[in-house]
């Protein structure tokens, strides 16, 4: 029993060992050269002169300000102790320092426009409690990236870093990264020629921090382009317009304006990318302006092309509509109409989806706009419902075609035929000139007669309301005879009378008539029941017109007869 205790004690004091010595190894650091609040170097800059007292470099703020107004200064070799020199051997950095930095003041104030108030003036770079919502308040930072130039396609950051050396205290630097990526910058957005013999007067910074040489050659640039929008909007005209194939002369009525107007968009934007090259708040403004000017106008060039393609064909086939049974121009119509909308709408979509992957909206917006583009979308689903419902029956419409432009209906006591088919609407003309506007959805929802859909032929009927005494035969022969006689019969349908109701004083006789479409068959039946008419007036002296019988019976008192009237 001893002998088990025993066992059993060294065994628990065993595990309390291995415990202990666990808890030591996962409290210690694995990386004691690593340290999350900023990085642990040997040395720093040790080819450059030691760092006077008077340099501040113990925040990301006094880092910057301390490199701006050395360089401003013209202290290039005090402003270098703002740079990380480490991967440049030490012999080299003495000789390159000041040189470097000069490379990095002219490309900062080139490409990039600092936010001072996102830079931190705290020694652990962290952001104030309270100054703003950041997700990044109290958390220590020992890297803070000032911004990003774009260098051969990809984005070159330029960044502060937080280091230590040994028993001193941490500063701030720009990294070594940084440092090794200033010759290729300065190479690619260095002074041009221009730049370099410009006097001083014009390189004075006023309006923006922009230099005054620049804001001259932006104005000097809008009237240039606004020339070369002048010259193009003429050329493009007299080009086109004179041509002698009627689509190349319909579109120099056009297309002259746009074309004009994106030739001096483009020129513009060339000019400013390559002489400008704006940075700060006036490229923040003039950026995102020209990119939205630039895709508003190659939509708008895509719309009048859409447009006016779709109304050439249009006119090819137009003019057969005319012919009832030209199946082929209604479907070509009904086609071309359904589709130059939907190829407007897509140019839309198109146009404004480029706007904002190139602007990058979101980012700009911010997190508030994420916040509220669930509930955004829920609205503008909601009210675009009926539209996309109307918009989706016209393509429904160009697909099963149960109406197609030209053709004549009758639709909810209304005859007319259909003139255009939208988005979201039919129109449909009346005989009397007037334009009936019917949703799409609701159009395609409720019955309607399409009376030229399968074949333009068509039977109208006459109705005749006679006297009984009416010669049924007589009337039949004649109806005949008129229908021979009638140019606009098309012969399909044999002449036709037929007694079809009777009423207490009269009775009902129809009659039909057929013609090759409906509008003929319209004037063919209006003038057959004209003539119908005229034949009962005149036979007998309207003896088969309709009569009402008065039946007069002799009263006790009366000493005439009794008398039948008619």
């Amino acid at each position: 029993m001893n002998s088990q205790c025993k066992i059993f004690s060294a065994l628990l004091a065993l595990c309390l060992t291995s415990t202990l010595v666990c808890a030591q190894t996962a409290d210690s650091d694995p990386n004691p050269s690593y340290n999350k609040a900023y990085f642990l170097l040997d040395d720093l800059n040790s080819g450059l002169p030691a760092r006077s007292p008077s340099i501040h470099l113990q925040t990301p703020q006094a880092t910057l300000e301390h490199f701006l107004r050395a360089c401003r200064e013209q202290q290039f070799m005090q402003a270098a102790q703002a740079l990380n020199l480490n991967l440049i051997a030490a012999p080299m950095q003495a000789l390159r320092a000041a040189e470097l930095a000069r490379q990095l003041y002219y490309v900062i104030e080139q490409k990039l426009w600092i936010d001072w108030e996102d830079l931190s003036d705290r020694p652990d770079g962290q952001i104030d409690v309270g100054a703003t919502n950041n997700p990044l308040i109290g958390v220590p930072r020992r890297s803070l990236k000032l911004g990003s130039i774009e260098l051969d396609g990809r984005d070159a950051a330029i960044r502060l870093q937080r280091v230590k050396l040994p028993e001193q205290e941490p500063i701030w630097v720009f990294s070594a990264a940084t440092v090794e990526n200033i010759d290729e910058l300065y190479a690619l957005y260095g002074p041009g020629f221009l730049q370099q013999h410009l006097p001083d007067w014009a390189k004075q910074r006023v309006l923006a921090r922009m230099p005054l040489w620049k804001w001259l050659a932006l104005f000097v640039f809008a009237a240039l382009s606004g020339l070369i929008a002048w010259v193009g909007y003429r050329l493009t005209r007299r080009a086109i317009q004179h041509a002698e194939q009627p689509l190349l002369a319909r579109l120099g009525a056009e297309l002259p304006k746009p074309v004009g107007f994106l030739a001096g968009l483009l020129s513009f934007s060339v000019l400013n990318a390559t002489i400008l090259a704006l940075t700060g708040p006036v490229a923040k403004v003039l950026t995102p302006l020209l990119t939205l000017l630039i895709v508003a106008g190659f939509t708008w060039l895509g719309i009048r092309l859409i447009r006016q393609l779709s109304v050439y064909v249009d006119q090819r086939y137009a003019d057969r509509l005319e012919h009832y049974d030209d199946d082929e121009a209604r479907r070509a119509l009904t086609y071309v109409a359904v589709a130059r909308r939907v190829l407007i709408f897509i140019a839309l979509l198109v146009g404004v989806g480029i706007a904002l992957s190139q602007l990058n909206l979101l980012k700009t917006l911010g997190i508030s706009l994420l916040a509220s583009a669930g509930l955004i979308s829920v609205v503008a689903g909601v009210a675009a419902h009926n539209v996309l419902e109307n918009i989706m029956a016209g393509i429904q419409i160009a697909i099963t075609r149960p109406a197609s432009i030209g053709d004549s209906i009758y639709f909810e006591k209304q005859w007319g035929y259909v003139e255009e088919i939208t988005y979201t609407y039919i129109t449909v003309r009346t005989w009397d000139q007037r334009r009936v506007v019917v949703p799409l959805k609701y159009f395609l929802s409720h019955p309607f007669e399409n009376w030229s859909m399968r074949d333009p032929h068509l039977i109208k009927p006459i109705y005749l309301y006679v006297d009984y005494s009416t010669d049924v035969q007589a009337l039949r022969e004649k109806f005949e005879q008129l229908l021979q006689a009638s140019e606009d019969w098309d012969k399909k349908s044999e002449p036709t009378v037929q007694v079809t109701a009777c009423k207490e004083e009269t009775m009902e006789v129809r009659v039909l008539c057929s013609a090759k479409n409906p509008s003929i068959a319209w004037d063919l039946h209006c003038r057959l029941r004209e003539e119908l008419i005229q034949y009962i007036q005149e036979t007998e002296r309207g003896r088969y017109l309709p009569k009402q019988r008065v039946l007069l019976e002799k009263s006790d008192n009366d000493k005439n007869p009794s008398q039948t009237a008619a």
